[in-house]
């Protein structure tokens, strides 16, 4: 099948909406553009009433050659008889966006969907004619239908009716049978048939469109979406939550803390706090073995927030740190077991209030030591924050 050639210029001042880039991405299988969409001057008057323009004024404004099997001139101003497209001499045609493009922007149609409706209604045009435009004029050159329909042939002499077809357009079954009568194949018809279906609006004014038509079924779907939503988004929560629960098994597992550990807490501590604190975790307690000293360190990384938060307050000579003989690693802190915060003297003595929490934060205990012993007292809590036990270390 030979695809019918067109060539598509602008005359006089191009319409503000019209976009000559969107025709060179159109891919049809019926017509082809050929060349550049060009431009060309308007330089007579209007010599029709309401400052139309006739025929024969366009007609000497066109181009007389084109490398195209016909052509089509795009205007900005009244057309004669107030129409939107003429049919002039030598397979020309001349569409105006005058009145045009105000009926679409109401309906939220894109001016290029008009232009696409008439490259392909005038396409079928040529064909049934004989590879020929004829005048409004010559005898049986009309095919269009009064009637409106969505239809590629609608005539649209209410103008405003005119974005019912250029919105996901149709050729009605009356034309169809017209053109297969006129001797154009059923492939070229069923071609442009399927072609026809991506002149529509964009999408966001297709769905709203949808929500108007439709609005308990728009409120379901979007009930149900954010539920989806939400579902998903508790999935990629958790799964986050385990990364990071299980970061210490990694170190667990043989491989060692990072060189950069210290660097990044000094970062985030102020400088007193810090040294303390390192000197707390680099040193090696009476029988701790290697495996022990690790895990203790990785308590006091995973804790470190945790501890921050706490408002413990110590004595001048002491420091706030990580306590970890009430724990034997730091895999039972995963599943529930607590540890310590208190305040540690220079010589690494318990000195001062502490509170045990469990890995979430509750408080499971607090009490005092004063020089390494428990001193005051000691109250106990469950895990709902209820006190279930106080017990006083001075007697």
């Amino acid at each position: 099948m030979d695809t019918t050639k067109i060539t598509l210029v602008t005359v006089g001042h191009p319409p503000p909406e019209f976009d000559k880039s969107k025709f060179s991405t159109w891919n049809s299988t019926v017509f082809s553009i050929v060349g550049e969409v060009e431009n060309f001057s308007l330089n007579s008057q209007s010599d029709e009433a309401n400052w139309g323009f006739s025929d024969e004024n366009l007609e000497a404004a066109l181009p007389q050659s084109f490398s195209g099997d016909f052509l089509i001139a795009i205007v900005n101003v009244p057309l004669q008889k107030n129409w939107y497209s003429r049919r002039l001499k030598k397979n020309r045609v001349v569409i105006t966006a005058h009145e045009i493009t105000e009926i679409l922007q109401f309906f939220n149609i894109p001016f290029e969907n008009f232009i696409y409706r008439l490259l392909y209604a005038y396409t079928l045009h040529f064909k049934r004619n004989g590879n020929y435009i004829p005048l409004a004029n010559e005898k049986s050159s009309r095919h269009t239908h009064d009637e409106t329909r969505g239809c590629l042939f609608d005539m649209n002499g209410i103008k405003t009716d005119i974005h019912l077809s250029c919105d996901n357009p149709i050729i009605c079954p009356e034309c169809v049978e017209e053109l297969k009568k006129d001797r154009v194949s059923t492939d070229i018809i069923s071609k442009v048939q399927t072609e026809i279906k991506k002149i529509k609006r964009p999408l966001f004014y297709r769905l709203l469109s949808f929500v108007k038509k439709r609005p308990i079924i728009s409120l379901t779907i979007s009930i149900c979406t954010a539920l989806v939503v939400g579902i998903i988004g508790s999935y990629i929560a958790s799964y986050l939550f385990e990364i990071t629960k299980n970061e210490v098994t990694k170190y667990e597992q043989g491989s060692s803390i990072p060189k950069d550990f210290f660097k990044k807490e000094k970062a985030r501590d102020n400088k007193n706090e810090m040294q303390s604190n390192n000197v707390w975790l680099t040193k090696r307690r009476v029988g701790e073995t290697p495996r022990e000293k690790k895990n203790r360190i990785i308590a006091y990384s995973y804790s470190l927030d945790l501890v921050r938060g706490l408002e413990l307050e110590c004595p001048s000579f002491t420091s706030k740190s990580v306590w970890n003989e009430d724990i034997s690693g730091f895999k039972e802190i995963q599943y529930g077991v607590y540890f310590t915060v208190g305040c540690i003297d220079n010589k690494n003595q318990k000195n001062g209030p502490y509170i045990s929490l469990y890995k979430e934060g509750e408080i499971i205990q607090e009490g005092e030591y004063r020089n390494g012993k428990l001193s005051g007292i000691m109250k106990t809590y469950s895990k709902e924050g209820k006190l279930i036990n106080s017990y006083n270390n001075s007697n």
